[in-house]
């Protein structure tokens, strides 16, 4: 009963019954896929125990209808060689994504060291490490291996306490201004590292393996079978194997080559085999990106810095300029001396502003103060109000206001206690004289 609904449950999935078997002796991808084929070869292949069981059954009871997984199980068991030609369907829709995932990162491993081996940025900052690293420790080595990298962002200066890749970046800024930032150099470099190459070798190893495998499936196929799909599935399987020969071959080139780039690089015969390609470009990649971090903060850094000093350079003028600008307004070059005085400063001089008006004198205003009993000639004084500006006749208010004689006070005035009235009993009284008044 629970082999009968698994197997239910995966035809939800597949194509119907009575298509599967003529696609499965057809090779046809395109009514069954191969998810469709994997979930066959796992889950839903009959065994000849069930095939048994369920003739059995039909011939006890020829009248009654068999479910869809028994249908299925008996359309698989008349298939000849069904798990060969399942196998080797499988093979033959894997191969191209198998065979791209070997060959692509070979060539990256192959374009990661020729741009390490072409960067001009790269060898000229390791001639600069190598130069730091004999001044600090004294010495006159010739050269040294890939795993100083890794130090290179841990060693710091006593002063500064600036890593040992901060000055690097900061002399070959000063004397090497053509070089990049070596991490957009090593996109091949990026690549390789996220690889491992042992599990490419054995990868390349199961493709080998799976395709002499094939030629197997297809020798036992083709003794019930002489189609035309068996001289195609020859045919293709030949270009396989000569494919699978190239890979080894560049596979072998690619090796040798490695071999020598590490011996180039300073290693010895002995330590070759210890180095894993991903792990030698990841040391270099991490030191590329570090590289550019903080090649890029010293220049952001160094333009702050110019921008300051540009600022600095104008700092001033602008106000010289404005005040160049005014000309000969004396009006804005008094209200531009008034803003920039400040509290104490212009109390003073509204104080001896309003003592010159109440003299007599004309003070800082431009026009006499009215004589109060002049009003011989009424024109005048409506033309002398039309011309006041709001200006003036704020100052004639603060003047008035300075200048009004207050009543001196000999004592201090206090509140009659006979003249106070409860708000509350006044409230009362009146309701109750309007109550009576509504109700006369």
């Amino acid at each position: 009963m629970k082999r009968s609904q698994a197997i239910n449950i995966g035809l939800t999935k597949l194509p119907p019954i009575n298509v599967i078997p003529t696609a499965i002796m057809k090779f046809d991808s395109m009514v069954l896929n191969k998810d469709g084929i994997e979930k066959i070869l796992k889950t839903m292949m009959p065994t000849a125990k069930e095939v048994e069981e369920i003739q059995e059954k039909q011939l006890e009871n020829p009248d009654m209808a068999l479910g869809n997984a028994e249908q299925f199980i008996l359309m698989l068991s008349k298939i000849p060689c069904l798990l060969e030609r399942l196998k080797l369907w499988i093979f033959t829709l894997d191969y191209k994504t198998m065979e791209k995932d070997i060959a692509e990162p070979l060539m990256d491993l192959q374009l990661a060291m020729k741009e390490m081996e072409e960067s001009k940025t790269f060898r000229k900052a390791m001639s600069i490490l190598l130069a730091i690293g004999n001044t600090l420790s004294g010495t006159e080595i010739k050269g040294f291996q890939l795993d100083y990298l890794a130090k290179a962002s841990e060693v710091k200066d006593p002063v500064y306490k600036h890593t040992l890749t901060y000055h690097l970046a900061e002399y070959m800024l000063e004397h090497y201004p053509e070089g990049s930032d070596l991490y957009t150099e090593f996109g091949a470099v990026a690549r390789s590292a996220r690889v491992d190459y042992k599990e490419l070798f054995d990868n390349l190893k199961r493709l080998e393996k799976e395709c002499k495998a094939s030629w197997d499936y297809l020798a036992k196929i083709s003794k019930n079978d002489n189609s035309s799909m068996r001289q195609k599935i020859n045919d293709y399987l030949t270009d396989v194997a000569q494919r699978i020969h190239q890979l080894n071959t560049i596979y072998n080139v690619t090796r040798n080559r490695w071999h020598g780039f590490l011996l180039y690089f300073g290693y010895s015969v002995n330590e070759i085999p210890d180095q894993n390609p991903n792990e030698v470009f990841k040391m270099v990649t991490e030191f590329a990106l570090e590289y550019r971090t903080t090649r890029e903060k010293i220049l952001q850094q160094r333009k702050r810095m110019a921008e300051k000093r540009e600022r600095n350079k104008t700092r001033g003028k602008i106000w010289a300029l404005e005040g160049a600008t005014d000309g000969g307004d004396p009006n804005r070059r008094r209200k531009t001396s008034q803003n920039g005085l400040n509290s104490l400063q212009r109390h003073e001089e509204m104080s001896r502003m309003l003592s010159g008006l109440a003299d007599g004198g004309d003070g800082t205003l431009k026009r006499r103060v009215r004589q109060t009993g002049d009003t011989s000639n009424p024109n005048k004084d409506l033309s002398d109000l039309a011309n006041e500006s709001p200006e003036d006749e704020i100052l004639n208010g603060l003047v008035k206001a300075a200048t009004l004689q207050s009543e001196t006070r000999d004592h201090r005035r206090k509140a009659r206690q006979f003249n106070r009235k409860s708000l509350r009993r006044t409230r009362t009284l009146k309701l109750v004289d309007g109550q009576v008044e509504t109700n006369y």
